[in-house]
C-alpha cells in the first residue's frame, strides 16, 4: 500500500475498541518468502556440512557452517516478529519490550528506513517519557487495524508525517 493511501486512511479510520487482546504476527508474503530463502539455506548448508565432513575439508565445512546459521537465522526471524496490545494492563508488547500506553509521550507513523533493513517502510516511531524511542516497522497483514488501534487509543499523542 503507497504511504499517502495508506495515511489518508488512518486519518479516516475510527475503531472501536474493547477490552481485549490484540495479536498481529508477520504478513504472509514475508513469511513466504523469509521461510523459502530459509528451507533453501538449510537445505544447502545442511548437504555441504554432511559432504565436507566426510571429505574432511575443514575449510569449506566452517562456510558451510556459515551458511547453516544463515537459514536459522531466516526462520527465527519469522517467528519473532509478533506484536500484541493488551488493552486490559494497556500495554504493547514488541518482541522483548513491554511499552506501557501511559508512559508514551509521542507516536509518529512515518515512512523511514527501519534499522537493519534496505528499503523504506511504514513505521511506528514511538518515544516515551523516558525518552527512549523504539520504531516498529509494520510489517503485518493487518496495518491499517493495527494503526486505528494505536491511534485510538493515543488521540492526543498520534502523528502522522
Amino acid at each position: 500500500m503507497f504511504y499517502n493511501k495508506f495515511k489518508d486512511k488512518v486519518e479516516k479510520s475510527k475503531i472501536e475498541l474493547k477490552n481485549e487482546i490484540y495479536k498481529y504476527g508477520l504478513n504472509y508474503r514475508k513469511k513466504f518468502v523469509w521461510g523459502i530463502i530459509g528451507i533453501n539455506l538449510f537445505i544447502m548448508g545442511s548437504y555441504f556440512t554432511y559432504a565436507n565432513y566426510r571429505n574432511g575439508n575443514k575449510l569449506s565445512m566452517v562456510l558451510s557452517l556459515i551458511v547453516l546459521f544463515f537459514a536459522f537465522s531466516f526462520i527465527y526471524m519469522i517467528f519473532e516478529y509478533k506484536i500484541s496490545i493488551d488493552l486490559q494492563k494497556k500495554k504493547i508488547f514488541y518482541k522483548k519490550v513491554e511499552i506501557s500506553l501511559d508512559n508514551i509521550k509521542k507516536v509518529t507513523l512515518r515512512y523511514m528506513l527501519p534499522a537493519g533493513m534496505k528499503r523504506l517502510d511504514i513505521c511506528l516511531d514511538i518515544i516515551t517519557k523516558d525518552k527512549v524511542q523504539i520504531i516498529i516497522p509494520l510489517m503485518m497483514n493487518n496495518k491499517l487495524e493495527f494503526t486505528s488501534i494505536i491511534k485510538g487509543i493515543l488521540e492526543k499523542e498520534f502523528y502522522i508525517e
